[in-house]
């Protein structure tokens, strides 16, 4: 497969992500997705398309609501609970 390499602008600002290894992860999944769907088109051309990192942007927040729904699903919820957070800290 061949791949053509532009400039391309994705709402990745739109996602809370603490380190570059997220937007990695991220971007690989939108080239994963791009490849699959060359795959299917029988192309030797892979077009990367903004539908495909909204559909990581959405699939990444709902996964993020997900665990923070269970109840030691995310850090500040497990450090409330084990007494390892100060809430009243000023």
């Amino acid at each position: 497969m061949a791949a053509r390499f532009g400039t391309v602008s994705f709402p990745i600002t739109s996602v809370t992500c603490s380190t570059k290894c997220r937007y990695v992860t991220a971007f690989q999944t939108v080239v994963a997705l791009a490849e699959y769907q060359a795959a299917e088109e029988k192309s030797t051309e892979i077009e990367i398309k903004t539908e495909y990192m909204d559909q990581v942007v959405k699939m990444s927040r709902r996964f993020k609501d997900y665990l923070s729904s269970l109840p030691d699903g995310n850090i500040a919820k497990k450090a409330l609970r084990y007494g390892k957070r100060n809430d009243n800290f000023n």
